[in-house]
């Protein structure tokens, strides 16, 4: 995925160093360490986002709750799909975030 839209307004989705920091910061976790839950999963995208735009020189004013709030289903789900397997992370129970969704 490259996009996703939040409030109707298109915003670019990658990983950079960045993504690692702000996920550390909003969760006291590394990256691998806690988004095998949806809201993990969420709060990795949020890292994306927000790094990205940083890196763009555009403003995100977004907190988590905010971001969370305004990200349809069906679009997360997608986000979901395009993640390779290998880099969501399974949970310890037989189904996974994706089966779930």
């Amino acid at each position: 995925m490259e996009s996703i839209v939040i409030y109707g307004e298109k915003f670019h989705v990658a990983t950079n160093m960045g993504t690692f920091v702000e996920y550390k910061r909003l969760t006291g976790k590394e990256v691998g360490e806690g988004e095998t839950d949806l809201t993990g999963q969420l709060k990795f995208l949020y890292s994306q986002v927000k790094s990205t735009c940083l890196a763009e020189g555009r403003e995100f004013k977004m907190d988590f709750e905010q971001f969370a709030s305004g990200i349809n289903l069906d679009d997360f789900n997608d986000y979901l799909k395009s993640i390779p397997k290998q880099s969501v992370p399974e949970t310890k129970k037989k189904d996974s975030i994706r089966s779930r969704i």
